[in-house]
């Protein structure tokens, strides 16, 4: 689908290909929410975080949202994003 146009990854690495899959990257930039609970009628509280490249150490409790370092499209198909079971398993 990707070599005929139906969907479109920038930027696209070979290497990421896998049976029935694409691996995202995550993004260098994340939010890190500062209340230890989320009202959805209040502003959130949060900080813009820059990742550096030795990585973050997230505590416990720590809620953030990320971005893949991709853009994905397509016309065709619906994306669904889900983490990887071998990352999710180590906790």
């Amino acid at each position: 689908a990707v070599a005929d146009g139906q969907i479109a990854i920038t930027p696209f690495h070979e290497g990421a290909i896998g049976p029935d899959s694409y691996d995202l990257a995550l993004g260098n930039e994340i939010i890190r929410y500062l209340d230890p609970v989320i009202d959805a009628k209040q502003p959130p509280r949060y900080e813009r975080l820059t990742l550096p490249a030795e990585g973050l150490r997230l505590n416990a409790g720590d809620f953030v949202l990320g971005h893949s370092a991709e853009t994905v499209a397509s016309d065709h198909y619906a994306a669904l994003i889900h983490a990887r079971s071998s990352i999710a398993r180590l906790g």
